[in-house]
């Protein structure tokens, strides 16, 4: 029999496969994030799973707004998943807080109010911590320093299997992610690797793909500059069957 759920935070990378993952069994939707961007769910779910969905667009941190939308929402489960990172925490320590501390508390106390027995949230691998020791860092930054000669993405790989060999977290199968950004809107390469047990190797794997030719793709998308960027496909073949080779 299909269920309700609530999900906080489902525009993240763990939210959206789970909803993708409630719908495809049949289950009912309901996502709750202060953004209303849908694009990790646009790309892994098709447009009528997608349909299926409802969105609620809300702040976390007030409590009134959380227990109206749970309400609302007939929910009979709820998975909490909203949370800031470190960088954002680190710069924010009390928005951090009354995201990842009040806003947790504000959906217990709303699942409780309505006697919703089923709640699941979740943390991240940062609580087990790093090593006693700072290797892991040291290495990672030791690799960065040493491989300045190489592209960028290439770069930041060779200083991520560092860390990693110096004792870096290596438990189950992991995930990695490379998201690099420059002057534009859209990023200059977004990579990520999930459920993998040698994701490192993987995401160098897909960093060599996109040297074939979405790197030399990208020049002509629309930038700033030139919003309409350039459309001849002749002109982007012969660009990229040109770089490919070696040429200019």
């Amino acid at each position: 029999m299909a269920a309700t759920y609530f999900i906080t935070g489902a525009h993240g990378c763990i939210g959206s496969w789970i909803v993708k993952a409630l719908v495809e069994r049949g289950d009912d939707a309901v996502v709750f994030d202060r953004s209303d961007d849908p694009r990790r769910l646009r790309a892994i779910m098709d447009p009528d799973q997608l349909a299926t969905v409802r969105f609620v667009l809300g702040d976390i941190t007030d409590g009134a707004v959380v227990q109206r939308a749970l309400a609302f929402s007939q929910a009979t489960r709820v998975i909490h998943l909203a949370g800031l990172q470190v960088p954002i925490c680190k710069a924010d320590p009390i928005g951090g807080a009354m995201v990842n501390v009040v806003g947790t508390l504000n959906v217990f106390e709303a699942a409780r109010s309505l006697s919703i027995n089923n709640v699941v949230y979740a943390s991240s691998a940062a609580v087990y911590g790093l090593n006693d020791d700072d290797a892991v860092l040291d290495e990672t930054a030791k690799a960065y320093l040493a491989r300045a000669s190489l592209p960028f993405a290439r770069r930041l790989i060779a200083a991520m299997r560092a860390g990693e060999a110096a004792g870096g977290d290596k438990r189950g199968k992991q995930s990695a992610a490379l998201l690099i950004h420059g002057s534009e809107e859209w990023s200059d390469l977004d990579l990520r690797v999930d459920d993998h047990t040698d994701p490192l190797a993987e995401l160098e794997r897909l960093e060599q793909v996109s040297r074939e030719r979405w790197v030399h793709f990208r020049p002509f998308l629309p930038t700033r500059q030139n919003p309409a960027g350039i459309t001849d496909r002749k002109i982007i073949d012969t660009s990229i069957e040109a770089a490919n080779a070696g040429k200019t």
